[in-house]
C-alpha cells in the first residue's frame, strides 16, 4: 500500500506533491510538465532579451526540461546570470513526449534520456541522442529501448558504468509492475525492446517508488526513494534479483524527506536532493547496513534559494549543481554551492542560472559533462 500511494504521487512529477508547503503555481498532470501544455510557458518574444552564452570552459551542464525538451548551459556560472541555452534538443522528431526525468552522457558526449508518461508501456522509453550542436538539434534518436520486454514502467534515474551498461530505475505502478532497477547492454542502435541483462525487484529490495540513481566507483548501485531512503546494491547484477540492499539510509535523523535525485562526489559522500523539506542532504561515503544517521551537511534555508529541488550533479571541482522546478517562469532555476559542504549552511548560491532567456521550465535531471 506505501508502494501505491507513492507511486501515485510520483506517477507526474517527483516533488511537485510532497512540497504543498511551498509556493508552487503547477499542478501534476499527465503530461509532465506541471499541468500546463508546453507552450503555456512560453512569454511574449519582447519580454525576454536573449543575453549571449557564455564560452564553455568548465564543462556543460545539460538539463532535463519539464517543457519536453534538454537544454545544455555552460558550467561554472558566477553571481545570476540570464543566458540562452547553449543548445536545445527538441521538436518533433527528437520523440519527445513528456519530461525527460533522468540524463547521463557518455564519454562520447552522447546523450541517454529516460522519458515517461503514465500511459501504455509504448510511453516507457530510453533515447539517445547525438552530442548536440549550438542551437536547436530536433534530430530522431540514434536508439531507443521501449517495449513490453524491457520492463521500462515509468523510468527516472539513469546512470553508465564505465563498460556503458545502462542502468535505470522504474517507478512502476502496483499493481501492473513493481518497483525495479533494469540494466541494458551498451551501445543500443535503432529501436530495441529486449530483455534486460539484469532486474532488481521484488519485496526484499526496499526499493519504494525509486527516483534519482547513481554509480559509486566501485559500480555500486545507489537509489533514492520518495518514501525517505537510500538503498544501495551490489555491482554488476545479473538476472532477477529479489536481495535485500547492501545499505540503507533511513530514519528520523537522516533528514530525508522525500528523497527525489542522488549524485555522489569522488570520495563517495551522497549528495540528495529533498522535495518534501527543500534541502540538499550529504551522507558518509560508503554506507553499510541500516544507517539512521544525521547527515555531514545539510544545504537548507531562505539564503540557498532550494525552491522543489530535482535534479543534482557535481563538476570536476566539487561544486553542487541542483535543479529547482517550483515556482513559475523566469524563476526556475539552476542553483550552484560550493565544493565540499559541511554543517548546516544556509548561504546563498555561488552562481544561478535564471530568467527567461534560460527557457527552464520545470526542470528535472541534471547531468555535467
Amino acid at each position: 500500500m506505501r508502494i501505491r500511494r507513492a507511486c501515485q504521487a510520483l506517477t507526474a512529477t517527483l516533488v511537485l506533491s510532497a512540497c504543498a508547503g511551498n509556493s508552487a503555481t503547477l499542478t501534476p498532470t499527465a503530461n509532465g510538465t506541471g499541468g500546463q501544455p508546453p507552450s503555456a510557458y512560453a512569454l511574449p518574444s519582447a519580454a525576454c532579451t536573449p543575453v549571449k552564452p557564455p564560452p564553455v570552459t568548465a564543462g556543460t551542464i545539460y538539463v532535463g526540461n519539464g517543457d519536453s525538451d534538454i537544454l545544455a548551459f555552460a558550467a561554472g556560472p558566477d553571481g545570476t546570470l540570464n543566458e540562452a541555452p547553449l543548445a536545445t534538443i527538441g521538436g518533433k522528431n527528437t520523440g519527445f513526449e513528456g519530461t525527460p526525468f533522468g540524463l547521463a552522457v557518455d564519454p562520447r558526449g552522447k546523450i541517454y534520456a529516460s522519458i515517461h508518461l503514465p500511459s501504455p508501456y509504448a510511453y516507457s522509453r530510453v533515447s539517445l541522442y547525438a552530442q548536440p550542436r549550438r542551437g536547436t538539434n530536433d534530430e530522431a534518436p540514434l536508439a531507443t529501448i521501449t517495449g513490453s520486454d524491457t520492463g521500462l514502467h515509468l523510468p527516472t534515474g539513469i546512470a553508465l558504468d564505465p563498460g556503458g551498461r545502462i542502468y535505470v530505475a522504474n517507478l512502476g505502478t502496483v499493481p501492473f509492475s513493481l518497483p525495479s532497477i533494469t540494466v541494458f547492454t551498451p551501445d543500443p542502435s535503432g529501436t530495441l525492446d529486449e530483455v534486460p541483462l539484469a532486474t532488481i525487484t521484488g519485496s526484499n529490495t526496499g526499493l519504494e517508488a525509486p527516483g534519482g540513481l547513481a554509480l559509486d566507483a566501485s559500480d555500486n548501485i545507489y537509489v533514492a526513494n520518495y518514501d525517505n531512503a537510500i538503498t544501495v546494491y551490489a555491482a554488476h547484477p545479473s538476472g532477477t534479483l529479489d536481495e535485500k540492499p547492501l545499505a540503507t539510509i533511513t530514519g528520523s535523523r537522516t533528514g530525508l524527506d522525500h528523497p527525489n535525485y542522488i549524485a555522489l562526489d569522488r570520495s563517495g559522500r551522497v549528495y540528495v536532493t529533498n522535495g518534501g523539506n527543500d534541502t540538499v542532504t550529504v551522507y558518509a561515503a560508503h554506507p553499510s547496513g541500516t544507517l539512521d544517521e544525521a547527515p555531514v551537511a545539510t544545504i537548507g534555508g531562505k539564503a540557498t534559494e532550494l525552491n522543489g529541488p530535482t535534479g543534482i550533479a557535481l563538476d570536476k571541482t566539487g561544486k553542487v549543481y541542483v535543479a529547482n522546478a517550483l515556482g513559475s517562469i523566469p524563476n526556475f532555476s539552476i542553483t550552484v554551492y560550493a565544493a565540499g559542504p559541511n554543517g548546516n549552511l544556509d548561504e546563498a548560491p555561488v552562481g544561478t542560472i535564471r530568467g527567461c532567456a534560460t527557457n527552464l521550465a520545470n526542470p528535472r535531471s541534471l547531468f555535467i559533462h
